[in-house]
């Protein structure tokens, strides 16, 4: 942490911008908000701060205001603010300070994509492939391996049951701290690889890709799998000449969601993961939406219920049969901690986003709308990473003149 604030205060002008966002990636993918203890998770996020606002104050020209999607920068303002209330004071500020660090961090990215393109200033992703696929050797190797203990059921391998590939002990899941966000982080690797390959053409790059697919393997994660290869066939129809990005990414991406939540996805894995807990907890959380409709009154329904009292919900309303206390849907969850004014603004971020983003954007973007349905994708600091990275992603078109005070700022 230390070495990422002196290596951003040490950059000129926009290099800042590159480290600052790099030195997140590796934050967030490797000190997971759950897993890690709060004295180092809360360092992290108070890092991540630090560095995003050392940028902008070194940015030569100053912040170009037109290049950020600032319904997303409220999306996270939203989440930050949702993050305090009904937590105790410790959680509330750690998850009030990811909050605010993504918001700058939405700020900060286009800066450097611009000046470097957003294939260099990813590039992280795809070199933690490596790392992450050695750790998940470790974890099947050494049963009791675990990187970040959390004395709970998931600190034993075999309790993380692996349906993607039985013959394995468990499901793997790094430093990320979850095996579904270990899936996640490899799949978002391996797209940075393979636009990397594109456009350096290094068998290098393949290779990092292939150690990613074999991370997101060892994870376990189908629905990342899934996600992974809707994400390709998006890749490839994008570089074909006369396709229509917008289009083609929402019907794929629509017709993704019918798959995951008709049960098409599970049948094509396996025929008994329709009556798993996982499965049938998905769709008790999917199916509650319209009692949290029923039983909020207006200003619930407006502006949610809060993140600490989001499990009184799952007493109270939801009442899965499992007692699982997530919900597995991102959107769920927006609605009913945030309601329906972080719903709006989610919309208008992705409209602002899908049309200006450039192709690499758009994939970790579409990458994460559909792990919305997988599992709690903003509350945890890396996947949360990976969405506003993408939505807010800008073409590398010749940068436009900042407006208000356009003066060059002083470099620190």
């Amino acid at each position: 942490m230390i070495i990422v604030v002196v290596a951003t205060l040490r950059a000129p002008g926009t290099r800042a911008s590159l480290v600052a966002v790099q030195g997140a990636l590796v934050l967030a993918g490797t000190i997971p908000s759950f897993a890690a203890p709060s004295s180092v998770r809360v360092p992290a996020a108070i890092c991540i701060i630090l560095c995003a606002l050392v940028a902008l104050l070194k940015a030569p020209r100053g912040v170009a205001w037109s290049d950020v999607n600032w319904p997303l920068v409220a999306l996270m303002v939203c989440v930050g603010v949702n993050g305090l209330r009904g937590q105790t004071f410790q959680t509330g500020i750690y998850f009030f300070g990811v909050g605010c660090g993504l918001g700058l961090l939405a700020v900060v990215f286009p800066i450097a994509a611009r000046s470097y393109g957003s294939v260099r200033v990813l590039s992280p992703l795809a070199l933690m492939l490596p790392v992450h696929l050695a750790l998940g050797v470790a974890e099947q190797l050494g049963p009791n391996v675990v990187f970040w203990p959390t004395d709970t059921w998931m600190d034993f391998l075999a309790n993380r049951h692996q349906e993607l590939l039985p013959s394995l002990a468990g499901r793997s899941m790094s430093v990320a701290g979850h095996p579904i966000l270990l899936g996640t982080l490899a799949a978002a690797g391996i797209l940075v690889a393979i636009e990397l390959f594109r456009t350096r053409r290094r068998g290098r790059y393949l290779v990092l890709a292939s150690c990613g697919a074999a991370a997101l393997a060892l994870s376990g994660t189908r629905s990342a799998v899934f996600a992974t290869a809707v994400c390709l066939v998006i890749w490839f129809l994008l570089t074909r000449r006369g396709a229509s990005r917008l289009v083609l990414t929402i019907g794929l991406i629509g017709a993704s969601i019918v798959a995951i939540q008709s049960g098409f996805l599970a049948f094509v894995f396996s025929d008994s993961v329709q009556s798993g807990v996982s499965y049938t907890h998905r769709v008790d959380v999917l199916g509650s939406t319209l009692d949290i409709y029923r039983n909020a009154d207006s200003a619930q329904l407006f502006f949610g219920v809060g993140d600490g009292h989001a499990v009184k919900l799952f007493d109270t309303v939801i009442n899965a049969q499992d007692r699982l206390q997530m919900f597995d849907n991102q959107l769920v969850r927006f609605f009913a901690v945030s309601g329906v004014l972080s719903l709006v603004v989610l919309a208008a971020a992705l409209v602002v986003a899908f049309r200006r983003s450039d192709r690499l954007t758009s994939l970790l973007l579409c990458l994460s709308v559909i792990m919305f349905f997988s599992f709690d994708f903003m509350t945890w600091m890396a996947s949360a990473s990976l969405f506003v990275i993408g939505a807010a992603g800008s073409r590398a078109t010749p940068a436009p003149s900042t407006v208000g005070a356009a003066v060059a700022r002083p470099a620190i």
